[in-house]
């Protein structure tokens, strides 16, 4: 029973360890008087992460509500585009 009971605690840190290396959450401040098209900030490089990376691992813009039509991710810079008309 002891070795069943440290296989399920191994088993929690690697998932642990797994969620909390492909998990991330940035933020961005938008001043009110920005022009559509210009760039916020770059995601891959906050990120830590090369711009092509970004198509290959689908990166996309989630939130919490409809707000996803003020802003775009460009796949190939890793530029996240200010884009409200």
């Amino acid at each position: 029973m002891e070795l069943k009971g440290r296989l399920w605690i191994f088993l929690f840190y690697v998932f642990a360890v797994l969620f909390y290396i492909s998990n991330a959450d940035l933020s961005y401040s938008v001043p009110e008087e920005m022009r559509p098209g210009s760039i916020v900030g770059n995601i891959a490089k906050d990120l830590g992460l090369e711009a092509g990376t970004l198509f290959t691992r689908k990166a996309r813009i989630d939130t919490e509500e409809s707000y996803q039509h003020y802003c775009d991710i460009d796949l190939k810079t890793g530029n996240f585009v200010f884009v409200y008309n």
